[in-house]
């Protein structure tokens, strides 16, 4: 999350409690079952490179309701996604150490605003890269946006709009689709 004062007028939209303080480091936004956690991975607004305020994380991760799906979102890339990439989350082991012990569902991240969609770990929490809807001017990156279905703890559907300026259009690509049936949600055989 970069832009700090903008996404700090956002998140107000939503949640009036919400401090500038809890956002340069880490905030929860709890709603139908859901625990959204915003990890603030640009240290004084800095987005050369990413880090993590892990302690802050794991206190946040800690507070939120037992039975909620997690999911995380920051600006930088977990690993690095080209060769000329200086910017992943330092210490993205200890990252995806979290990632399995709080069984985080998704990652969405931007910085490198590639349209992909990588599981890891043994629970398949989702790496997302999600692209910037408006480029800020910047001639070499196409404006994007990404919408996810997830539904009963599973993420059904990933797709990535794209516009290409040479042919003025926006493209659709379908990073996850999931079609599963004998959908069961539960966290024993008791409530299934």
């Amino acid at each position: 999350i970069t832009h700090q004062k903008e996404f700090f007028n956002l998140v107000k939209q939503f949640d009036e409690s919400v401090t500038e303080k809890e956002l340069l480091s880490c905030y929860k936004y709890e709603v139908d079952n859901i625990s959204f956690i915003f990890a603030n991975s640009c240290f004084n607004d800095n987005y050369e490179f990413g880090g993590i305020k892990f302690h802050d994380l794991e206190k946040c991760l800690q507070s939120c309701e037992i039975n909620n799906s997690k999911i995380l979102l920051f600006h930088h890339t977990v690993f690095s996604m080209d060769e000329n990439d200086k910017a992943p989350i330092r210490n993205a082991a200890k990252l995806l150490g979290f990632i399995e012990e709080y069984r985080i569902k998704a990652v969405f991240h931007g910085h490198t605003h590639v349209r992909s969609a990588i599981p890891v770990g043994n629970n398949c929490c989702e790496l997302i890269g999600s692209g910037a809807l408006f480029s800020r001017g910047h001639a070499d990156v196409n404006s994007q946006f990404t919408i996810t279905q997830y539904e009963k703890g599973i993420i059904k559907n990933v797709s990535n709009f794209r516009f290409r300026k040479d042919d003025e259009k926006w493209h659709k690509d379908e990073l996850i689709s999931t079609k599963l049936q004998n959908q069961f949600s539960g966290n024993d055989f008791h409530t299934v």
